[in-house]
């Protein structure tokens, strides 16, 4: 994994701690925060010059989201009794970047739930400073879940 692994260390990526929350956290109608992680980053992750590089965002963005889906799912399969997770693939991820994120940062990532239509399931996430006064990034995601995995979830349970 190359957060934990080659990315992770002095001047890399130095804590990457995700949080979820026990009951997700309705900020919007319809929409619930289900997870935080605390990133700092370290000086040797740049694209230019004392300047994050914007593939590293991305692929934290892509992991982020990923642990909110799972959280998503596990609720939903604790709900069915089944603790089953749907497997699902990464349809869309999309990302505005907002401000520039500079090296020897210590940031928050929120992740959101919006909706789940079927096999559709909507995040989204944003980085920003511990204070929330500085936007540096925010993303969406479109996670599709595979096909007759529905169908499992729903003989495990019945």
């Amino acid at each position: 994994h190359a957060i934990h692994g080659p990315l992770s260390g002095n001047s890399l990526i130095e804590t990457y701690e995700m949080y979820r929350y026990k009951q997700p956290q309705l900020v919007e109608e319809g929409m619930h925060e289900v997870a935080v992680a605390y990133i700092q980053f370290g000086s040797r992750l740049n694209g230019h010059k004392q300047t994050v590089h914007g593939g590293i965002v991305s692929l934290l963005f892509d992991d982020g989201m990923g642990w909110g889906y799972e959280i998503v799912t596990r609720n939903s399969a604790e709900k069915n009794k089944n603790g089953r997770i749907a497997k699902a693939v990464t349809a869309n991820l999309n990302i505005d970047f907002r401000a520039r994120l500079p090296e020897n940062t210590t940031t928050l990532m929120r992740i959101y739930h919006k909706k789940t239509e079927g096999r559709k399931v909507y995040l989204c996430a944003r980085i920003e400073s511990l204070d929330g006064k500085i936007l540096y990034s925010e993303s969406s995601t479109l996670y599709i879940v595979l096909k007759g995995e529905i169908e499992k979830q729903k003989e495990m349970s019945g």
